[in-house]
């Protein structure tokens, strides 16, 4: 029985060859239709006997080599990704987060009646610039192979998962910054003074 080691995922792939200068600047043309052609040298063999795997490849390289922290390891899916950017995206805590919120929300509806350049439209216009924790970049690349996807049930499930988890809210401690130490003694009881008869 001889060893053969397994070929990278995509995923994987695409994450080490950002470090490549030459190969990132190909891979963030892989943004754009116009551009993407660029990005063939590099990613070709990726899609090699499976033609529908072609754009959404280009697209997440394209994501990948744009984002500042594409070298994390997995992370959230996108829609927790994306609630993430919302909360981050506040002066101060209140109406705006209530905004922020709005505004993703609205933009990832009008995208869910759409094909995968509507989605990927709302993904590309928050990603690159915002400030975020790990993105799970294997779930994001899964999510765009199925957007099209031929059977309407499991198109609207893959869409839907991203509204949920977007909607879904975040634990507390992960949304506002901890108050710091308590004061141990602050609520304890005071001790009594046993009483003599």
């Amino acid at each position: 029985m001889t060893d053969t080691a397994r070929p990278p995922r995509t995923v994987d792939a695409l994450i080490a060859l950002r470090a490549d200068t030459g190969a990132r600047t190909a891979m963030r043309r892989g943004l754009s239709q116009a551009t993407e052609h660029y990005a063939y040298p590099y990613l070709a063999h990726r899609w090699q006997g499976r033609p529908w795997a072609r754009t959404p490849t280009l697209r997440i390289a394209g994501l990948i080599a744009v984002t500042s922290l594409a070298d994390e390891p997995a992370g959230d899916r996108i829609g927790t990704t994306l609630r993430r950017v919302a909360l981050a995206d506040r002066p101060a805590p209140g109406d705006a987060t209530d905004r922020a919120l709005d505004r993703i929300g609205k933009r990832l509806l009008w995208a869910q009646t759409g094909d995968l350049a509507k989605f990927h439209q709302v993904l590309t216009g928050l990603l690159p610039n915002a400030p975020l924790g790990r993105i799970d970049w294997q779930e994001l690349h899964d999510t765009y192979l199925r957007w099209g996807h031929p059977h309407p049930d499991a198109r609207r499930r893959i869409r839907l998962r991203v509204i949920e988890d977007f909607y879904s809210p975040v634990p507390r401690a992960e949304r506002e910054p901890d108050p710091g130490p308590a004061d141990e003694n602050a609520d304890a009881p005071k001790p009594t003074q046993p009483t003599l008869i």
